[in-house]
């Protein structure tokens, strides 16, 4: 199993465009603001987005992902 590990700063630049597309402006902003505040208990959502999954399964996740986003791309 090879694992490729992607750029901290990719997956922010990633995850920005998905905030701002879904969310629009306003409601990204302001998400964002939150979170540089560092408000809430990141271990609690942790735990409670993450209950009952191992690297395994994430890592199987992660994998079915790319490969319907490779596929949307060469598709699309």
């Amino acid at each position: 199993m090879t694992v490729t590990v992607i750029r901290e700063q990719e997956v922010l630049r990633e995850a920005m465009e998905v905030l701002w597309k879904h969310l629009g402006p306003a409601k990204a902003v302001r998400l964002w603001a939150t979170w540089q505040m560092g408000e809430g208990d990141y271990l609690s959502l942790r735990d409670q987005l993450f209950e009952g999954e191992r690297v395994a399964t994430l890592f199987e996740k992660v994998r079915a992902y790319q490969d319907r986003a490779d596929k949307e791309e060469l598709n699309g």
